[in-house]
């Protein structure tokens, strides 16, 4: 077939087309449910990413709008979601998270979140999410009505001079971000931009919906955070179970005048089934390793979950004082089941 002659006439223009994003974004929401799901698929990312802690921060201080970017970006000051994990974006991972629908992770098998729609499922609490890892900090907007038509969202390099001096400069627009990096890390705003250029870790802001959008008409306030932190914490424990990587996740709450209070601190460990090898950091090759907790009032039923094992080096088993046991009794996963789906 000979090639397209140029000026050919609009009406032979033929091809398959891409839905507006906005029409995708509404899809995914419409199959991703609202609740406790939207933290799971947040802990699964992270996991995918290596990471060994999660913290989840429900914010209800609310900003100053003097020092801006955009006076648009006012809305987005008040009361927020944030989620931090100690791995840090690679530029496959910056790539992945602009091209919704087109995961970079699909072709491993391994991981959790292999098809990157998941991530998306926080379009049902924020229309402008914020990523900041390694050396970018960048924001997301759907609707293109910040940044111009065309243009999805924003990003600064702490390796630019410019980008720096706008970190520093435009304080209110990044005082939210400077006040949780300094409670998530062992860094400071100053030392992580001025000095390191490159934060260790990601951590997202996701300002919560005050007025319908676009994207969604579910408006979010402190209430339904609480709802969502709630339909986590019900089954945390057995969510953490099937990872490989994450072992501990917090919950935390900061109210309006900044009093910081942990509503949930969930730890795994993993250790060798045969404890007589040792500790080490790698348990003995043909070894079994094991996931393991305590036992405590509010995880009790999880005793009679089919995937556990009591294991009785701890201690004799009495199913009339198990809702004692809270230091020396422990169920144990072994770590063929943890790579699988829940029996």
């Amino acid at each position: 077939m000979s090639a397209v002659r140029k000026g050919r006439r609009k009406k032979n223009t033929f091809g398959a087309t891409s839905p507006p994003f906005i029409d995708y974004l509404k899809d995914i929401l419409r199959r991703y449910p609202d609740g406790g799901q939207i933290l799971k698929e947040l802990i699964q990312n992270a996991d995918d990413a290596g990471a060994s802690d999660v913290v989840f921060i429900h914010d209800e201080r609310t900003y100053e709008k003097n020092s801006l970017l955009s006076e648009d970006l006012g809305k987005y000051q008040g009361p927020a979601l944030y989620a931090f994990n100690n791995a840090v974006f690679t530029e496959e991972d910056w790539q992945g998270i602009q091209a919704t629908g087109r995961s970079v992770k699909r072709n491993d098998p391994n991981r959790v979140g292999r098809f990157g729609i998941g991530f998306n499922s926080v379009y049902h609490i924020t229309d402008m999410p914020y990523i900041f890892s390694s050396k970018y900090l960048g924001l997301l907007d759907p609707q293109e009505k910040i940044f111009g038509d065309g243009e999805g969202g924003y990003r600064w390099s702490l390796d630019d001079d410019e980008d720096r001096n706008d970190l520093f400069t435009l304080r209110d627009q990044f005082q939210p971000l400077r006040d949780i990096v300094k409670q998530v890390s062992d860094s400071t705003w100053e030392k992580t931009i001025e000095e390191d250029q490159f934060f260790k870790g990601t951590l997202f802001r996701f300002p919560l919906r005050c007025e319908s959008s676009e994207i969604s008409d579910n408006l979010y306030d402190s209430d339904k955070v609480v709802q969502l932190f709630d339909s986590f914490i019900a089954d945390a424990e057995i969510s953490l179970l099937f990872l490989r990587h994450v072992s501990n996740v917090s919950l935390m709450h900061i109210d309006p005048c900044g009093s910081v209070a942990v509503k949930l601190k969930v730890s795994l460990s993993s250790s060798p089934a045969s404890l007589e090898s040792g500790d080490t950091d790698k348990p003995p090759e043909g070894s079994t390793v094991f996931k393991k907790f305590v036992i405590t009032k509010e995880n009790v039923a999880l005793m009679y979950h089919p995937a556990f094992q009591l294991d009785k080096s701890y201690g004799p088993y009495d199913e009339t004082t198990c809702m004692d046991w809270t230091t020396d009794s422990k169920y144990v996963l072994p770590s063929s089941l943890i790579s699988g789906s829940p029996p």
